[in-house]
């Protein structure tokens, strides 16, 4: 009988031409029961050899490209016909020979011997654990098994990603999309890149104010930034996804960094830091804009949102936590020392949740909630009201192209609020994984990744966020060549890519010209569930960004075409107010009105509205308040276009 810490690998997902066994999809099924199983329950899974139980672990390899994801297989039976013993150790010998493990699956699989360790009271799994790795060979053979099938040595010592470098610490928290197609695959953050190994010690990670919650709906919780946070939940990740295209979804980003800024100097404040022009901002409006450092690279992307001059409440991107609060602190000792006034207040994320409700039919849910009137609650604008007693702050915002709200409240009714609206009909709790492939399709940037210290707002296709006033002024972090680009233009160029037929491209691909050289790189990639086809984003040079051009992406040694691809791959729906609803200046309706009186009542020949249903009434109305005469004295022409 197999022992539970055995990995197997179905023989479907083995491509084999004579001897050579090909990895065509690595799927590594590790048998692991929650700690109050027993050893009967695991020995009644392993002679079943056909199914894997609920809550047995699967660990994914994908490709063999150091691309790690993790998940649990959810009332699934997974048929698979294993190969004689002496044939698949022969096959796991190729596969973990050519695989390039990461250390944070090493790691994880340490996590769960321990675990399982405690289940069986089995010697020989401590003999396995306690021998650990002397050597890079995760795949060698046991010397003692007489059958010669290959175990998983686990690492004796845990093995950390090093938060030494900003680089590597966000490496490790890519971005992850795989196919829709396998309905309990996750799909939630990849990295590319062999994760680094640090015996220094790292912090525990934590959990927001909602995780309770997540793990009542059986959420797949994975370490991401440092934070204990559902990839998924019971059913796929491309089902998430579509279902948040058809309804709403919610998702707890309460990770995220929350900041109150605020004194008579906070607009200069933020503004020596930003490229946006806070000063024109409306009060109650939100601006998307971009931390930059003295040589133009992006530090972070993030939202700021004006609630009065002096006030402002800032939201940035929990893998960039420690950095923006060091950048603000910095900033604001320099203004303190020069006699200005600057208050900055971190929120504390079990203090202070953060939803966002995603969909076409998220107004119409929170509108049963939250009595605020929402029609006139436009896309990047923010609301501050009461829910349950308690003040809350409603921005009608999002990350994944669909109409939708972010709601910042106290954590007392962080509970409360959430399943309220997940009581409320056709709405789900979603995780990373629907998250990062609906911001894919609808070309949004994840920093890390399509942005970081080495790109350019200009490189990366978001010179709107640089505004009129500051490019006048030139007065932002990294204005100079910044300024230059937008000039002069750029040596790389942030692009959209479709794939029609081929594997999915992922982030760290080669691109290349049609000619076959290698001019670029993959930053974020994966199936579209909506369109049916792989999409990505990465950098190439701009004489070949141009729409509808074609190149090539490399996928494990082979090319395969793309064609350039205008960004949101997905039509967005963010709400707007509906501009029947709108009135309209007079010197906008049609030709034929010609004449406006200076003496004329403008209050009410100035406006018009133009539905067809009292169109007529209106310009009767006008026309009756026009004087009879043409005269200069009287009035002016008006241009008849």
């Amino acid at each position: 009988m197999k022992t539970a810490n055995q990995p197997c690998v179905p023989a479907s997902f083995l491509k084999s031409k004579g001897d050579d066994v090909r990895p065509r999809r690595v799927l590594w099924f590790f048998l692991v029961q929650e700690p109050n199983a027993d050893s009967a329950e695991l020995d009644r899974i392993d002679k079943n050899d056909k199914a894997l139980s609920s809550n047995s672990l699967v660990v994914r390899l994908d490709d063999l490209s150091g691309t790690l994801a993790i998940s649990t297989v959810s009332g699934q039976k997974e048929k698979s016909k294993r190969r004689d013993d002496q044939n698949f150790s022969t096959n796991m010998l190729k596969l973990q020979q050519s695989s390039n493990v990461p250390g944070q699956l090493e790691a994880y699989f340490l996590e769960r011997s321990e675990r399982k360790e405690r289940v069986l009271g089995s010697n020989e799994s401590r003999k396995i654990r306690d021998r650990g790795l002397s050597s890079a060979d995760a795949g060698a053979r046991d010397d003692g098994d007489e059958k010669g099938n290959v175990r998983l040595k686990v690492l004796k010592k845990k093995v950390q990603q090093t938060t030494t470098t900003k680089k590597e610490t966000t490496n490790a928290n890519a971005c992850l999309i795989d196919s829709e197609t396998r309905s309990n695959e996750t799909e939630g953050r990849r990295s590319s890149s062999t994760a680094s190994v640090s015996t220094a010690p790292t912090p525990e990670p934590r959990k927001t104010c909602l995780h309770d919650l997540h793990v009542e709906y059986r959420g797949k919780i994975i370490n991401f930034s440092g934070w204990l946070l559902p990839v998924q939940y019971q059913e796929a990740i491309a089902a998430s996804h579509q279902h948040t295209r058809s309804f709403a979804s919610l998702f707890d980003v309460g990770h995220m960094l929350q900041t109150q800024a605020s004194g008579k100097d906070v607009t200069e404040f933020l503004e020596s830091l930003t490229t946006s022009d806070l000063r024109n901002l409306n009060r109650g409006s939100a601006v998307l804009t971009v931390f930059t450092n003295e040589n133009g690279g992006i530090l972070d992307d993030l939202i700021i949102t004006k609630d009065d001059d002096d006030r402002y409440f800032v939201v940035s991107n929990a893998a960039r936590r420690d950095e923006d609060t060091e950048l603000l602190l910095q900033q604001q000792e320099n203004y303190k020392r020069r006699g200005k006034s600057v208050k900055l207040q971190f929120l504390d994320p079990l203090e202070q949740s953060l939803v966002a409700l995603q969909g076409p039919t998220a107004a119409s849910v929170l509108r049963s909630i939250i009595k605020i009137n929402l029609t006139h609650l436009s896309f990047m604008n923010s609301v501050e009201t009461t829910v349950f007693g308690n003040p809350v702050r409603v921005t009608r915002c999002g990350y994944t192209g669909e109409d939708g709200f972010e709601i910042s409240m106290p954590a007392k009714i962080a509970r409360t609020l959430a399943q309220a609206i997940l009581d409320t009909p056709d709405t789900k709790l979603a995780g990373l994984g629907a998250r990062d492939s609906l911001r894919l399709e609808a070309g949004l940037c994840l920093y890390g990744h399509d942005i970081d210290e080495e790109t350019t707002p200009v490189e990366a296709g978001l010179t709107w966020l640089i505004a009129k006033r500051r490019r006048e002024e030139a007065n932002f972090p990294g204005a100079k060549r910044i300024l230059s680009q937008i000039k002069t233009g750029t040596v790389k160029k942030r692009i959209g890519l479709t794939v029609v037929h081929g594997p999915p491209v992922r982030e760290g691909a080669c691109i290349l010209t049609p000619e076959g050289e290698r001019v670029g790189k993959i930053t974020s990639g994966g199936p579209s569930p909506t369109l049916g086809r792989s999409i990505a984003m990465g950098y190439v040079p701009p004489e070949l960004a141009h729409y509808g051009g074609g190149i090539l992406v490399e996928v494990r040694g082979k090319t395969y075409k793309a064609t350039v691809t205008k960004m949101p791959f997905v039509k967005t729906n963010y709400y707007t107010a509906k501009k029947s609803n709108l009135k309209i200046p007079f010197l906008f309706i049609p030709k034929g009105l010609t004449y406006l009186s200076r003496k004329s009542n403008l209050t009410t020949c100035c406006f018009l509205n133009l539905k067809k249903s009292n169109f007529k009434s209106n310009l009767t109305k006008l026309n009756n308040n026009l004087p009879n005469s043409k005269s200069s004295e009287s009035g002016d022409y008006l241009d008849k276009e």
